[in-house]
């Protein structure tokens, strides 16, 4: 009889912890994502798939489903505006207080004061009499401890539940905005309750305390002998992003991209008479109005680029799963990698997604990749440069000023009359190279350009864009044609390249950041055809690599689970014919 093992401890690395920390603009479904991750188990919400209608996607999903049955467990909800509530919870009273009287200054002529104060009364009152430990929130001894209570304090749950109800007496649109700016304030400069100067050393302030509620949720699961699974909802800017994704390996970052007429809708629905003023705020987390200084702001659009997974509300033909089935697939591979393979569109968008870094734009990189109908992939391309041209991302400042690396500027760019060339000139001068470290200094030719002129057209930008460079390639090499063919892009195209999409026969585009403009409405759906316009669905990036890297074949694993083994009957016959024969020769020797 064949023995068998278990191969558990294989991948009890990948069992025992897992970080998904949410993004996604007001409204995306951040608070629904996380729910469902924290479900006790499967229940009739994921619908397994009827035997009579298989296909290669929904055999996919019942892998995924059948291993996830055995293997669910619920991941713990870490809210961000719960930590926010922890901050205020271990200030001084008064700090509090002025906390309170700030915001009651601020927003008081759209409530009735009477009740805030009501609120802010009882508050105070609970924060004075209530006996905690005094901890450390950046003190590393004390991880266990800051998460006993966070989760488990009875004051702290209460005091959370009153601060909330303190807040949402302003009005819900203020109560978010309130939100917003406490947790600017604290990455701004470690402080909750003031604006100071920006101060890196406060930009991580939050992602650590996190980071530590998270190891004592950990610490605290390992006494149980349970597997620590965590969903942070949700994180809105990209630097903490990042702050998980250097810390921890098991660490994704999940992007919630629901159809933006569907968003508005639920926003409407959910605000009413509030909902523009909420529009406002949304476009302030979005940041696509940040200055290159705002770094501790929110900014869900880098957010949602730097995502290596991402979530849609709908549902297409090629990719017919609903938001359950997503997570179903998604859990399943983060536990066990392999099981599946990639779909198409993650294959197509993984190679677009990769391409991006070979861009030299120094303001934003995308790449993309033109396939088949059939999502055979025809060109590859980046926004750069034309080919023979320096990209900005090595070109350096002082060498125009100073006359070097000719070849890697413009006639225009060097004549010393120009604006371009002035200016710079003016800015090496003055230039204090301290502060560079030993990093060379390049600049954007296009953001240089407009402020001369006072304008902002992307007509002076260096680089071709990555659907039109992609387009280009195909007509340099080939020559092919792209009808019925299909765009993937890491932003969606402009105006100009959708156009031109549209020209060669385009039918769908899939992209992950969506690019402000008109594309959409004035040139993908005008005519007589449309272009379907669809947000990816899927893993990319890091992810992908850990999604769909087995740790061992596939064979081997079945083999180890099971014993079941495929014998070579052949070679057996072989080998017992070879035995005969041997015997034979044996007994003819001794006669």
């Amino acid at each position: 009889m064949n023995q068998t093992f278990d191969l558990g401890h294989i991948y009890k690395n990948r069992e025992e912890f897992i970080v998904i920390g949410l993004t996604g603009r007001i409204g995306a479904g951040c608070s629904f994502v996380s729910s469902i991750f924290s479900k006790e188990s499967l229940d009739n919400s994921f619908p397994a798939v009827e035997k009579s209608d298989f296909n290669n996607n929904k055999r996919k999903y019942k892998i995924a489903r059948n291993f996830l049955e055995q293997n669910w467990k619920p991941f713990y909800v870490l809210n961000y505006s719960k930590v926010l509530t922890l901050i205020a919870y271990q200030e001084k009273l008064e700090n509090v207080e002025e906390l309170l009287d700030t915001t009651l200054f601020e927003f008081s002529k759209d409530f009735e004061i009477s009740d805030f104060e009501i609120e802010k009364k009882a508050l105070l009152e609970l924060r004075e009499v209530t006996q905690f430990e005094d901890i450390d929130l950046n003190s590393k001894p004390n991880e266990e401890n800051i998460f006993k209570l966070f989760e488990n304090n009875q004051d702290f749950q209460q005091f959370h539940k009153n601060f909330e109800s303190c807040l949402k007496k302003v009005s819900e649109k203020n109560r978010i905005l309130i939100l917003h700016n406490l947790c600017n304030n604290q990455r701004k400069g470690g402080c909750y309750h003031c604006s100071p100067d920006p101060d890196f050393d406060g930009i991580y302030s939050i992602s650590k305390i996190i980071n530590r509620i998270i190891k004592g949720y950990r610490k605290f699961q390992k006494k149980t002998d349970s597997p620590c699974r965590v969903i942070i909802d949700s994180l809105r800017n990209p630097l903490e992003i990042m702050f998980f994704k250097e810390r921890y390996s098991a660490f994704y970052t999940l992007a919630i991209n629901p159809n933006e007429d569907v968003r508005q809708n639920r926003l409407k629905d959910r605000f009413g008479n509030e909902f523009e003023s909420i529009i406002k705020i949304d476009s302030l987390e979005y940041g696509t109005k940040n200055k290159r200084t705002d770094f501790y702001k929110q900014n869900v659009q880098q957010c949602i680029q730097k995502a290596d997974l991402h979530l849609s509300f709908k549902e297409s033909e090629s990719y017919p799963f609903n938001i359950e089935q997503q997570i179903v697939i998604f859990y399943s591979l983060m536990l066990h990698p392999g099981i599946i393979t990639p779909s198409p569109q993650e294959r197509c968008m993984q190679i677009a997604y990769t391409a991006k870094y070979n861009s030299g734009c120094i303001s934003r990189q995308v790449g993309a990749v033109i396939t088949d109908e059939n999502y055979a992939i025809k060109s590859v391309g980046w926004n750069n440069t034309p080919e023979m041209q320096t990209p900005c991302l090595l070109r350096d400042a002082e060498d125009l000023v100073s006359g070097k690396d000719e070849n890697a500027f413009s006639e225009y760019e060097k004549d010393k009359t120009s604006g371009v060339n002035i200016e710079l000139t003016s800015k090496i001068k003055n230039l204090d190279k301290t502060n560079l470290k030993g990093h060379h200094c390049s600049f954007c030719f296009k953001d240089l350009h407009n402020s001369m002129v006072e304008g902002k057209n992307q007509v002076h930008t260096r680089s071709l864009h990555a659907e039109e460079n992609a387009m280009l390639q195909m007509t340099k090499y080939g020559g092919q044609g792209i009808e019925n063919g299909i765009l993937f892009t890491t932003a969606s195209p402009c105006e100009l390249c959708s156009k031109k999409a549209y020209q060669l026969g385009v039918k769908k585009v899939f992209y992950i950041d969506p690019y402000p403009g008109i594309a959409e409405k004035q040139i993908l759906n005008c005519g007589d055809r449309n272009i379907d316009l669809s947000l990816f669905t899927g893993a990319i990036g890091k992810a992908y690599h850990r999604f769909y890297e087995p740790f061992m074949a596939y064979k081997d694993e079945i083999y180890i689970r099971t014993g079941m083994v495929v014998e070579n009957k052949v070679k057996k016959l072989e080998n017992e014919n070879n035995e005969l024969r041997r015997r034979i020769s044996e007994l003819e020797g001794k006669h």
